[in-house]
């Protein structure tokens, strides 16, 4: 007998930046709109300024009660994605592969780019795929 594996969406730690952009419901200009206080490491540990007129400051429990969560299955499939498209481009990376040196580096910038997908703030849902442009 087979136990029946449900998927689950797990929450994910999430920056103020975020909450305020969750909040928002659209994109702001976190330089502009908001003046954020950080701490020692550059972190958002509380709103300063709010120079948004068409919505109000959320309150810090406002801020408590957003939640994003994400899914565990469309993370292993942008995951499967980046690593089709690093072994696509193998071939570029091999002592006597037909490209310049330049496209090679080219190459290998791209394949990095690739590899810190995960890194990027909005992974798996909102993720910037890098591009490649060689001659």
């Amino acid at each position: 007998m087979h136990k029946r594996m449900d998927v689950v969406a797990l929450e994910k730690k999430i920056t103020l930046e975020e909450k305020i952009v969750t909040y928002m419901g659209r994109h702001i200009n976190l330089w502009k709109d908001v003046k954020l206080l950080k701490d020692s490491n550059r972190v958002a540990i509380d709103i300063l300024e709010w120079n948004i007129t068409d919505k109000a400051k959320p309150t810090n429990d406002e801020l408590d009660s957003i939640k994003i969560f994400i899914n565990p299955s469309l993370e292993r499939a942008e995951r499967l994605r980046r690593d089709r498209l690093i072994a696509e481009t193998d071939w570029t990376q091999v002592e006597d592969s037909p490209l310049s040196l330049a496209d090679k580096e080219k190459y290998k910038e791209y394949r990095k780019m690739l590899r810190d997908i995960s890194k990027q703030e909005g992974f798996p849902s909102n993720i910037i795929w890098p591009k490649i442009e060689v001659k």
